[in-house]
């Protein structure tokens, strides 16, 4: 009885804190967190010259997301997506953070969340957050292996926001794959564009 509502007192917190992160106050607090890590990450490198900014560094081809075979990539447009993917989702939407015009829109299917935003009048994918074990990264990770098993996929060369997240990104910065950790466990994917 007690792992159970442990249980379900840590699947709302997870909930709670996707919702938190896709507002539009949670993409700016994600953006200040990641500007703090940024200062640290720069001093760490200044400290290790044998690091370069761009080892290690993701593709765009490592940033797209392969869900029910269907490919998505950051920025692109979320019209084919959403189609492809079919109705099976619950939207939810409100006045873009993003942009002067438009809605940034929330579709919610089981195992995964597409955010997507008004970019030039067109609806583009923001984030793509995986919360179920049956999607894995190109890299072979999902939701449920281990921290060791992340690193040895994508190597150490991360950025760390707060305790939880295990950043990898482009060499400019504005795609990036985010690993929740968990008691050295991924339990949440997340592919997000930084506008």
């Amino acid at each position: 009885m007690k792992r159970t509502i442990v249980s379900i007192v840590a699947a709302l917190l997870a909930v709670a804190s996707v919702a938190t992160l896709a507002g539009c106050g949670g993409n700016n607090a994600k953006k200040e967190s990641t500007a703090s890590a940024a200062s640290q990450a720069d001093a760490s490198k200044a400290d290790d010259a044998s690091k370069s900014d761009a080892a290690g560094a993701l593709t765009d081809n490592d940033t797209i997301a392969l869900l029910d075979g269907v490919a998505i990539d950051l920025n692109g447009t979320s019209e084919e997506v959403i189609g492809a993917l079919g109705t099976n989702y619950t939207l939810t939407a409100q006045t873009s953070c993003h942009a002067s015009e438009g809605e940034d829109k929330t579709y919610t299917y089981e195992g995964f969340t597409i955010n997507t935003y008004p970019n030039n009048g067109v609806e583009s994918v923001l984030e793509v957050i995986i919360t179920k074990d049956s999607f894995t990264t190109g890299k072979g990770v999902k939701v449920g292996d281990s921290l060791s098993a992340l690193t040895a996929a994508y190597g150490e060369n991360y950025r760390k926001i707060g305790q939880a997240f295990y950043v990898y990104e482009t060499a400019d910065g504005k795609k990036q794959i985010r690993f929740s950790i968990e008691n050295d466990t991924v339990t949440q994917i997340d592919y997000y564009y930084n506008v």
